[in-house]
């Protein structure tokens, strides 16, 4: 009897240990790697496959210069207005009837600005703000589509999209065209090019204006709240320089065009300078790739797609990652896409790639990619 209940006490004890166990989970171990944990495919397939292009769409600009008087077609479109519209500027010169019969004079004209948003897909078009008599020269919206900022011969206004009501005003002596909303906030850059050459800043909020720096006609291509990236133009070509921390890095690149440019959220600088993009700090500009005739960064500050002009003059469309000094895991979305691109933009839900240049003849060509 003894005997049978050391066995029947050691088998539930075998028992109530195997349930123990049992009931232990495994344990889960999160990674979090650093930047320079980072390491970039062999092969295509890298971390950007996901960007597969599913539908591409043609898009007229015409549109926006039925007159032929718009001053630069090829700076009328700046952007996304949200994930299907872009934002847009027309200047038309509309017909003015004649109040009466009698009036033996034949209709005049009258110059208005209209600001567009255009559908990605269909091209629709409808105007968001329309102001009559009215020339503007370029314009900015702010990063949070909040207002749009035009130059008007040596006026500057900034409006609110919501009300259509004129928000800030600004008259200088001889005002550059050039107007350019930090990438964070509702700080305005402008230049006063007159005598004494003055970049400028607003606070649309507060209305307040300071100067900048001085001494040349420096103009903003791009800003945040940590750095700004400058031109001055000389010959047809134009100078870059480098602000951050009231430290001024000038002439960091010379002879040679401007073409896309932003202010990383670390304060630096990338920007399409002669077909190269550079990397621009306080230390100075370092090439990042040569080829690349246009770039944008996504809504996550992480992807970057950018065009390829190879040497056969074909051009490819990549999009990878940026990688604090360098594009890494970048793949091929679109190989010989036949124009030469100059401007890029990524929808904010990075569903959609706007895209803009000329074809092998020269004539204009926009259109927009929609990944899968």
């Amino acid at each position: 009897m003894k005997q049978r209940n050391f066995r029947l006490l050691a088998l539930l004890l075998a028992l109530a240990l195997l349930a123990g166990c049992g009931s232990i989970a495994p344990r889960e171990k999160t990674l979090i790697l650093s930047e320079s944990a980072l390491q970039p495919d062999s092969g295509e397939e890298g971390s950007s496959q996901g960007f597969e292009v599913k539908k591409i769409v043609r898009l007229s600009l015409d549109k926006l210069d039925p007159n032929g008087i718009h001053p630069d077609l090829d700076e009328a479109v700046i952007g996304w207005m949200d994930e299907d519209n872009l934002a847009a500027m027309s200047v038309q010169a509309v017909p003015v009837q004649s109040e009466t019969q009698e009036d033996a004079d034949p209709p005049g004209e009258r110059v208005v600005t209209q600001f567009m948003r255009i559908n990605y897909q269909y091209g629709f078009s409808d105007p968001i703000l329309t102001l009559s008599e009215v020339s503007a020269e370029c314009f900015d919206v702010s990063s949070d589509g909040q207002f749009v900022a035009l130059v008007a011969g040596n006026t500057l206004d900034v409006y609110s999209f919501a009300s259509g009501q004129l928000q800030r005003s600004c008259t200088r002596q001889v005002l550059a065209s050039r107007a350019t909303f930090a990438q964070d906030g509702h700080d305005l850059y402008f230049t006063a090019a007159g005598d004494k050459k003055v970049l400028e800043k607003l606070d649309v909020d507060s209305g307040d204006t300071e100067g900048v720096l001085g001494g040349a006609s420096y103009r903003a291509a791009a800003a945040s709240d940590k750095a700004v990236l400058l031109y001055t133009q000389s010959g047809g070509k134009e100078q870059l320089s480098y602000l951050a921390d009231d430290t001024l890095c000038e002439d960091v690149l010379t002879d040679g065009s401007l073409g896309s440019s932003c202010v990383l959220n670390t304060g630096e600088a990338l920007v399409v300078y002669g077909r190269t993009l550079y990397r621009i700090d306080s230390s100075g500009a370092q090439a990042v790739g040569s080829g690349i005739t246009a770039f944008d960064i996504a809504s996550d500050g992480m992807h970057i797609a950018y065009a390829h002009r190879n040497e056969d003059g074909t051009v490819d469309i990549r999009v990878g990652y940026w990688g604090g000094s360098r594009i890494i895991n970048d793949k091929l979305v679109y190989k010989d896409l036949g124009i030469s691109v100059g401007v890029m933009y990524f929808s904010p839900d990075m569903r959609k790639l706007y895209l803009q240049g000329s074809d092998a003849h020269g004539a204009r060509a926009a259109l927009t990619f929609e990944f899968q």
